[in-house]
């Protein structure tokens, strides 16, 4: 129910809604009394001519809007702007404008990429004026299959240039080879008695939730992870973890060994049993 209430400007009588004086608002009865006690100056935009108001600090404002401000300093009227000058594309023959310093730089003598295309197409390539020496190539071996190949002397000087292919550099990181390798360990089978059964069981133990993030399991089951990384090592080298988590730990590998078998002590679960 709307109440009725003083303005503090005019002393004019108005009514109101309470949720409004409880806020804060509800002093005056227009914008023009809200004008008058911010003390506000009523102002002529220089573009359109149109009247505003702002406050003593905004007093040098000029125009009522972004829009009026960019129309007012457009074109001749910008203090930084230069008449263009008309020349004559050197392909087509069209006229188009330019300003003076891009002709005094000389990078401006086409209208167009079409037409600058179709320009340099007339010259070989060491006549055009966009030319720098072109890219020598020399012959190298390749490492892996003893191939030869042509290799730019920009990659050779940046240490590259060393395989014909990609699959020639792919075989050199593969195996023993790769900086990554570890006796090859992901091929050696797991415990027989790694199976379902005992997977549910860590689960059920470790409250089906990721042991390093704290993610609860949803529709994806949690990975049992191998604390010592052996896989032939069932028991107790087995933690829950989700699938991020489980793959984030294959680095840093002594860090997080010490942090799970410290977090099974703390629990008491390094006793427990299956």
């Amino acid at each position: 129910m709307a109440v009725e209430i003083i303005c503090e400007t005019c002393g004019k009588h108005f009514s109101i809604n309470p949720y409004r004086i409880k806020i804060g608002e509800g002093k005056f009865c227009s914008r023009k009394c809200v004008r008058v006690q911010r003390h506000e100056i009523v102002k002529t935009c220089l573009t359109c001519g149109k009247e505003f108001f702002v406050v003593p600090s905004q007093d040098r404002r000029k125009y009522c809007s972004y829009d009026c401000a960019y129309k007012y300093r457009k074109g001749e009227k910008n203090p930084r702007w230069v008449k263009k000058i008309t020349i004559n594309c050197q392909t087509c023959g069209n006229q188009f404008e330019v300003i003076p310093s891009r002709i005094k730089k000389a990078e401006v003598k086409f209208c167009s990429t079409k037409c600058a295309g179709e320009a340099n197409k007339l010259y070989p390539p060491e006549k055009r004026p966009n030319w720098q020496g072109g890219i020598s190539k020399i012959i190298k071996l390749c490492q892996t299959c003893n191939k030869q190949f042509e290799a730019s002397t920009y990659n050779v000087n940046k240490g590259f240039g060393s395989f014909c292919s990609r699959s020639c550099v792919g075989k050199t990181r593969t195996g023993n080879k790769n900086s990554n390798w570890n006796d090859g360990s992901s091929f050696k089978p797991y415990c027989p008695k790694f199976n379902e059964r005992l997977k549910e069981r860590i689960r059920e133990r470790d409250n089906r939730t990721c042991q390093l993030c704290g993610e609860e399991e949803n529709i994806k089951k949690l990975d049992c992870h191998h604390i010592h990384y052996d896989r032939e090592n069932c028991y107790p080298d087995l933690i829950s973890l989700c699938h991020i988590c489980n793959s984030k730990v294959n680095g840093n590998r002594k860090y997080y060994e010490e942090l799970f078998m410290n977090k099974l002590n703390e629990n008491g679960l390094l006793l427990w049993s299956r």
